[in-house]
């Protein structure tokens, strides 16, 4: 499979070795392809190596120590490696016939990329920052050699990537390809004479990093725009004078706008045609071919275009009579207008915002207004014209009104035609959703949103026709929300409360009817009402609005009626035996009520089933000698009643002593 066109095996001969050197320095700059050889033991760096499939031989060796690497062989197809950087260290003194001490450090560099055929690595260390295989499978071949048991195989692309020049790297014995072909290669050589890992001379570091070998510091780049929000349409300026280089100078600045242009230059215009976020993107290029990106965010919104709007100083004229056109009204959301560009519909035109104009011959025209506005936006609207002459028959076209919701009524109207020399016989409509009336006013309901054109045809006496057009805005109903509350979540059966809707609201309309339904089987309507839960339980109360369009909207408040605890009634008297005419304090202050208040007393005296008194503490006489049962009835806030009675011994009163006691 491979020729062996080997780049290093094994330490080399000192003539190899002094002749690759001169080599190296002779061929610095050069880009060609060629098979490398007299170097081995070498370090290889990259960014990152992309391979169609790789299969990894893994073989054993004692690893106990941190630099001892299983031998491994790493076969890889169809490779491209990027930033690709070899570098080999020469012991000097080791090699015969060397005039020199030190260590000689031989680096090839390639910037650009690196196209391989069929490579093979024998390494003694694989690293990578990141790895990415598809396919993986890890194989026994059952051999008996327990150095080739087993492989390591990935069929699909396989790429080993690290986030600099040294994030793949490969220690390796040789490196085979049976084709390579290298991008801008240089070759660099270094030495340190003293081996204290300092090169007195050559573009080298203390490491074994690749870099790019020739000592230079990369540029920065640095990308400005004008506006980083405008119009689509919009011209930006790009601006990359902030861009530097420390040890050189900016070769070249390229420009991709990310929506497929470029451009070159420090300074360079754009104009996006789309909406959207585009990134802007400027490489420069400094004078040793090193380069680095900046980025820029420019936001591209969409215009909104102009609203014109036109009125006529007369809709019905006779020929000749000048009519003013006046399109002030014309409005832009998010800019102005800069032109204003009427078509009168008899072949004639003119701009300005207010022009005027006279019709030659009687008939129906439709003069359109054109507004631009400063983003080269347009928008139309037109007014009919009705041009009367002795012997015209006109047709006018009416409706009402103009911009409707869907189920809404349109009253069409046509009793501005006329036939100034006979009588209009038929009125014939055909209303642009496929249904079509006569009548001279007719009403119309559109199901479906949009813009219909309304046709009125319009037959005389004589059996000529005219028609006119009146056009008509449809759009979708927009539900309303209901939103009801109430004063109180909880509450006890009997109490009264409010319920309110006035939260509700119609986004398009406004509502015209309140539904409430309490849950207990009891309804009611109005924006405001009350209602008393008669037992305890939790209900849920719905309000259903609808608007003025028949749309509904229901939600819901739940209320939580807990039991009341009746009240107790004590009632209680100084004396339960009195005589007749006395005047006796009976008392219900000791009646009391749980959890919430009383809120009457009633005292029925004589047990006769009659209230004689209300209140707390009344007063009462009786009249006749008699046993009495006296009853207090109270009630508390909540409607619950009690009762408490007194047995009375009433006696007649008399003479006592010297005295009378009535």
């Amino acid at each position: 499979m491979y020729n062996r066109k080997r780049i290093a095996r094994g330490a080399g001969t000192a003539v190899a070795t002094w002749a690759l050197i001169g080599l190296l320095v002779m061929s610095t700059g050069v880009a060609f392809a060629l098979p490398l050889a007299g170097v081995g033991g070498f370090n290889i760096t990259a960014s990152q190596i992309t391979a169609d499939d790789m299969v990894l031989y893994p073989g054993v060796g004692n690893t106990d120590s941190e630099e001892n690497f299983p031998q491994t062989v790493v076969q890889l197809s169809n490779t491209d490696i990027q930033e690709f950087g070899l570098t080999k260290d020469l012991d000097m003194g080791s090699l015969p016939m060397s005039p020199l001490p030190g260590t000689v450090r031989i680096k090839f560099m390639s910037p650009g990329g690196t196209d391989g055929g069929n490579i093979l690595v024998k390494s003694t260390a694989l690293r990578s920052d990141q790895a990415t295989f598809n396919d993986f499978l890890t194989n026994d071949t059952n051999a008996s050699d327990a150095r080739g048991r087993w492989s390591i195989r990935s069929d699909g692309p396989v790429t080993l990537q690290g986030t600099d020049r040294s994030g793949v790297q490969i220690r390796a014995h040789y490196l085979a390809a049976d084709r390579i072909s290298i991008t801008d290669l240089r070759f660099f050589a270094c030495y340190d004479a003293d081996d204290d890992g300092t090169f007195e001379w050559g573009p080298c570091s203390a490491d074994t990093s690749a870099g790019d070998g020739s000592g230079n510091t990369g540029p920065t780049a640095d990308a400005e725009a004008s506006e980083t929000t405008v119009g689509a349409g919009d011209t930006v300026s790009f601006n990359g004078s902030g861009s530097s280089d420390p040890d050189g100078s900016i070769a070249s600045y390229e420009w991709d706008f990310g929506d497929g242009t470029t451009a070159t230059g420090q300074q360079a215009t754009h104009t996006y045609d789309e909406p959207g976020a585009y990134t802007a993107r400027l490489t420069v290029t400094d004078d040793n071919g090193t380069t680095a990106i900046d980025s820029v965010t420019v936001v591209v919104e969409g215009n909104d275009p102009p609203m014109p709007s036109l009125t006529a100083s007369s809709t019905t004229v006779e020929p000749e009579q000048s009519i003013t056109f006046d399109g002030a009204g014309s409005s832009d959301p998010d800019g102005s207008i800069i032109s204003y560009e009427w078509d009168f519909g008899d072949g004639t035109t003119a701009t300005g915002q207010q022009v005027t104009h006279a019709y030659a011959d009687s008939g129906s025209y439709a003069a359109t207004l054109t507004v631009t506005d400063d983003d080269g936006a347009t928008a139309s609207n037109s007014v009919s014209i009705t041009v009367q002459g002795d012997d015209s028959l006109i047709a006018s076209a009416a409706g009402s009104p103009g911009e409707v919701m869907t189920g809404d009524t349109v009253t069409f109207d046509g009793s501005d035609s006329s036939a100034s020399n006979g009588t209009i016989t038929s009125y014939e409509w055909d209303f642009g959703d496929g249904t079509t009336a006569t009548g001279q006013q007719v009403t119309h309901t559109y199901d479906t949103a949009g813009e219909y054109t309304a046709t009125l045809t319009v037959t005389d006496d004589d059996g000529d026709t005219a028609t006119d057009t009146v056009t008509t805005t449809v759009t979708n109903n927009t539900s309303p929300t209901a939103m009801p509350s109430v004063e109180s979540s909880t509450t006890e059966a009997g109490v009264e409360l409010a319920f309110d809707g006035s939260g509700s609201s119609d986004p398009d309309g406004s509502i015209e009817s309140y539904e409430w339904e309490f849950g207990d089987g009891s309804t009611a309507t109005g924006t405001y009402t009350t209602h008393a839960y008669s037992s305890p339980g939790e209900y849920t109360a719905t309000l259903t609005v609808t608007d003025d369009d028949g749309a509904t909207d229901t939600a819901t408040v739940t209320v939580t009626v807990d039991e009341n605890d009746a009240p107790t009634a004590s009632a209680s008297t100084s004396s339960t035996s009195v005589e007749t005419q006395s005047e006796i304090t009976f008392d219900g202050s000791g009646s009391s009520d749980p959890d919430g208040s009383i809120a009457s007393y009633e005292w029925d005296f004589d047990g006769d089933g009659t209230v004689e008194a209300t209140g707390e503490q009344p007063t009462y006489s009786y009249s006749s000698a008699d046993t009495y049962t006296v009853t207090l009835t109270v009630t508390d806030d909540d409607g619950a009643t009690a009762t408490d009675t007194i047995t009375m011994n009433v006696e007649e009163c008399g003479f006592l002593g010297w005295d009378w006691t009535c």
